[in-house]
């Protein structure tokens, strides 16, 4: 995947654990935490295939950038990463990361 510097300048490599996890969702939602898992290992990271914009803890993809904008964050930090996750949890539910719930779902 290519990164452009503007969006590398926002990456941070950080592991994002399970303590600042539950701080920063509240612990609010269960799920978020085997699916971020599952997801990325907790890492910021970008999706492994070039075919794919998916990007950080859970994988966010580039259609969602007009969601993160109306959020105030962008995918490409964690604590945005999350935001856009939860926004999409609570109006979607786990159906965004279907292609995963063999691992998250059991």
């Amino acid at each position: 995947m290519v990164i452009k510097t503007t969006q590398a300048k926002e990456l941070n490599d950080t592991e994002l654990n399970y303590q600042e996890f539950e701080k920063q969702t509240l612990g609010k939602y269960p799920i978020l935490k085997r699916i971020g898992e599952c997801e990325s290992g907790f890492r910021m990271v970008p999706n492994k295939t070039e075919a794919s914009s998916a990007f950080g803890v859970f994988q966010i993809l580039k259609v969602h950038n007009a969601r993160a904008k109306k959020l105030g964050v962008s995918r490409f930090t964690r604590e945005g990463n999350i935001k856009v996750a939860i926004s999409l949890y609570e109006e979607q539910g786990t159906t965004p990361w279907q292609s995963s719930s063999k691992c998250w779902n059991k």
